[in-house]
């Protein structure tokens, strides 16, 4: 039987990716040695177009990935530091202290997927719709941070774009992550942040590993035009933050049991509220 050929969106699609990741690590080309730069773009090409749970991602989040032999049947990922030490690991507590005037709440945003989504084809990350509103409601509340398992210099690249106003107070990329079984995860517990205080919101549920009682799950996002989430959350957090929790992880139960109670009754899409 013959194999089957790709098609030319497909063909097209692969060649558009691989252009992109040429076109970043040829930027940062400075930083790099020439050996390190072809792992790097041999590495992001072949994770973004064959790793599965990968594809709806963007492939400049796959550049500093490693692998092992692509014949094996499990590929073992584990994040590429930089030599001259930026990306290495700090020790935690990775954020400062709260001044006085820092909102009493933390809240812990994910990126990708979460708050917009890389388009490829256009170069550009399309924002999430009404991320504006959702940001400026919430950051008087709520001590902002945003916390991505991409690279530092895409991240920085995308909220130099999405946030000119620097609400976000705190940036973590993926060296602030624990790296397990292919899984870049986010552990609260060195944020030093108080938890009873802090909420983190993802679209990946892996995220919610140590701390699912501080979770809020958002649908995964990429390009769809009619999608409320951010209006359902931003209505979500404005109440907890006017409730005054001793321990937000409280009204966070609240909220779950609500959606609960939804499912039970044959609700198909839960309304984001307690």
């Amino acid at each position: 039987m013959s194999q089957r050929q790709p098609n030319y969106q497909e063909n097209k699609g692969q060649i558009s990716t691989i252009y992109l990741i040429v076109q970043h690590s040829l930027k940062v080309r400075k930083s790099e040695d020439v050996t390190k730069l072809r792992e790097n773009i041999v590495n992001a090409t072949f994770l973004t177009m064959m790793r599965p749970n990968f594809q709806n991602e963007s492939p400049l989040k796959n550049i500093y990935l490693t692998f092992e032999d692509p014949q094996s049947q499990e590929h073992i990922f584990e994040p590429e530091l930089s030599q001259d030490g930026e990306n290495q690991r700090p020790q935690p507590p990775f954020l400062q202290p709260k001044s006085e005037n820092s909102p009493e709440y933390t809240l812990v945003l994910d990126l990708d997927e979460t708050l917009g989504h890389f388009d490829q084809s256009i170069d550009k990350f399309n924002r999430r719709p009404f991320l504006n509103e959702f940001m400026q409601s919430i950051h008087g509340n709520f001590e902002i941070v945003i916390f991505t398992a991409g690279i530092q210099e895409y991240a920085d690249q995308v909220l130099q774009d999405i946030d000119p106003d620097n609400i976000v107070q705190h940036r973590l990329y993926r060296h602030h992550t624990n790296f397990e079984q292919g899984n870049f995860i986010k552990d609260l517990t060195l944020l030093g942040r108080d938890l009873s205080k802090t909420i983190i919101v993802d679209n990946n549920h892996t995220n919610f590993k140590y701390q699912p009682e501080n979770a809020i799950f958002i649908r995964t996002w990429i390009n769809e035009e009619d999608d409320q989430e951010l209006i359902y959350l931003k209505n979500l957090l404005q109440k907890i933050g006017k409730q005054k929790q001793e321990d937000l992880r409280q009204s966070l139960q609240q909220y779950r049991d609500y959606i609960v109670m939804q499912i039970a009754r044959g609700v198909s899409n839960p309304e984001k509220k307690i």
